[in-house]
């Protein structure tokens, strides 16, 4: 199978995986929802370097609502198939950071990534005890 149609694959089931599960919430007044933001936008302009416009569009949309949910002082919803992009590219973007020596940014990242992967767990516990 070629790199696209993978792509295609895996994009279509993550899609697949918004239509079925709630998204996590994250709470603004808990989390710090900059991280989130500086990932969203990496991962836009990564799209757009791709020439992904469509998902590039879609990223910036996600941004917008989560920048704009701050001035509305509520919870910040992210798609769990967002949550997992989300949390791939924070763990590398930790990993870069610790490679160039940088411990304090990357332990702050650290905290943001590991709230997001809790929620993710959390959630797929939940999901799973309620097929049961």
């Amino acid at each position: 199978m070629e790199n696209g149609k993978i792509y295609k694959t895996v994009h279509g089931a993550l899609n697949r995986l918004d239509e079925l599960t709630d998204p996590i919430r994250l709470d603004r007044e808990k989390h710090d929802i900059d991280a989130y933001l500086f990932a969203v936008e990496r991962m836009a302009k990564s799209a757009m370097k791709k020439d992904e416009l469509r998902e590039a569009h879609r990223l910036l949309d996600l941004r917008g609502s989560i920048d704009g949910s701050d001035g509305e002082g509520r919870n910040v919803e992210i798609p769990r198939s967002d949550a997992l992009r989300l949390s791939v590219t924070l763990h590398s973007y930790r990993e870069k950071l610790l490679d160039n020596g940088d411990e304090v940014s990357a332990s702050d990242v650290e905290r943001s990534v590991t709230i997001i992967d809790q929620k993710l767990e959390q959630r797929s516990a939940e999901m799973g005890s309620e097929d049961q």
